[in-house]
């Protein structure tokens, strides 16, 4: 086994970003789905050379030695009502992409597939196709090569921003190095569930329905920011509307992460984003900071973050504190726990599928809990 390399991390220090595979001069490492729908680096023994590049640029690597502090933090929302209707939070992500663009940049996010059942991070150079990159994705999103593009970019003079969970930015920013063309955000992240759970999801709403998805979304604003509903549509026909805490995905968010996320290592303060952003829970209805659709919280962390929030034109910012913010984000400094039911979840997702998944894994507590979650969306009550 080729000990000055990748081979002989386990899945629990792996969060899956490719750059060991991007990376090899040998084309040594390529990266391999397993069955529980997450991807891992496999090294083909014969080629590896032991140069030991591939783990220089793992972003588990050498953790902590250049964690960001908090310089500000904000509560803010887009101006537009409409705009705000179409965004997962209060629109922060989507109007510092605006003003990249603007400027001359790239933007780099998560974006959907053509059929709605994997996502990919995708190169987006015009304001029209930042559509695409809005709202959220709540599983593990595919790599690919792209981090070579956002290399190129940089090298050729552009200006990128970089929107991705705080292992993801890691990864781009070990893989690159300082560059003062790369601007990054990461999104306060409780973990990712399995692209597997969401694949099969989409996969039974077309085979029961008869339709082809043409439309899905996670964070549809109907009852609110504060009731998140998975909305799916095909030709204007709505073929799956529920409450997404209330959903089967939403059971699949709490059953089971990836392994590396129950040992995040950029929880803390270990964030080396520019921007950190999410939504700002906890925010009372009489509060001049709230609004009902939907308000992002925002941690600045760097200089170059700062330069980032002052291209702002189209957001209301409002002062807050870091410490309010971990109050009701407290994934932002702490890993997810590891669910008793995860691998009975997952045995049953591969074997059986989500809908069966979910069935062995609901309990009678769960059951009725979903029955106040969707009458209390209903009714717009806000539990948070």
């Amino acid at each position: 086994m080729a000990q000055n390399s990748v081979s002989h991390k386990d899945q629990a220090d792996c969060c899956g970003c490719g750059n060991c595979a991007n990376r090899c001069a040998k084309n040594a490492i390529v990266m391999k789905t397993d069955s529980e729908g997450y991807e891992y680096p496999v090294v083909h023994e014969q080629a590896c050379i032991n140069c030991g590049l591939c783990l220089k640029v793992c972003p588990m690597e050498d953790v902590n030695s250049k964690a960001t502090p908090c310089l500000n933090a904000f509560a803010g929302r887009v101006k537009n009502d409409s705009d705000l209707q179409t965004v997962a939070s209060g629109g922060i992500c989507t109007a510092l992409s605006e003003a990249i663009i603007v400027t001359g940049g790239v933007v780099y996010g998560a974006a959907y597939s053509s059929d709605f059942k994997s996502a990919c991070v995708s190169r987006v150079d015009k304001v029209a196709d930042l559509d695409k990159l809005k709202g959220s994705k709540y599983f593990q999103t595919s790599k690919g090569d792209i981090v070579k593009q956002v290399n190129q970019d940089i090298h050729e003079g552009r200006k990128v921003l970089y929107i991705g969970m705080p292992c993801d930015v890691a990864a781009v920013k070990r893989y690159i190095g300082e560059s003062e063309n790369l601007f990054t955000i990461d999104v306060i992240c409780s973990g990712v569930p399995s692209p597997l759970a969401h694949r099969q999801f989409v996969e039974h709403i077309e085979n029961k329905t008869g339709e082809k998805v043409l439309c899905f979304t996670y964070r549809n604003k109907k009852h609110g920011w504060h009731w998140p509903y998975i909305v799916v549509r095909s030709n204007g026909k709505v073929l799956y509307s529920k409450p997404w805490s209330a959903s089967e995905l939403g059971l699949s968010f709490k059953m089971m992460m990836r392994p590396s996320c129950y040992h995040c290592k950029y929880k803390s303060g270990n964030n080396v984003a520019d921007v950190t952003v999410g939504d700002f829970w906890g925010l009372k209805s009489n509060d001049h900071r709230y609004d009902k659709d939907g308000v992002s919280a925002i941690i600045v962390r760097s200089e170059k973050g700062s330069k980032l929030v002052s291209l702002l034109d189209n957001l209301t910012l409002q002062d807050a504190t870091y410490d309010e913010i971990v109050a009701h984000n407290p994934k932002l400094v702490n890993c997810a726990m590891e669910n008793p039911k995860r691998q009975l979840f997952a045995d049953t997702l591969v074997q059986s599928g989500i809908m069966e998944a979910t069935e062995v894994c609901t309990t009678m507590k769960d059951r009725v809990a979903n029955v106040i979650k969707t009458a209390c969306a209903i009714l717009n009550i806000n539990l948070k």
